[in-house]
């Protein structure tokens, strides 16, 4: 079966078909490290009240 036509029938891109063909077990993902900086001046407050909830409960 070539390339082309494994990519047809798994509806994935060709470059994915020979990658997949050449390494049995796909690379690792990568996670991005992303901040939150609309939370940025809030965070504390809130992780305050986060820990002042779980000592009430």
């Amino acid at each position: 079966m070539s390339v082309r036509e494994l990519a047809r029938v798994h509806g994935v891109h060709r470059r994915t078909v020979r990658a997949a063909l050449e390494e049995a077990m796909p690379p690792a993902r990568k996670t991005p490290v992303r901040k939150a900086p609309k939370l940025g001046p809030w965070e504390d407050t809130i992780r305050a009240w986060l820990i002042a909830d779980q000592k009430g409960a």
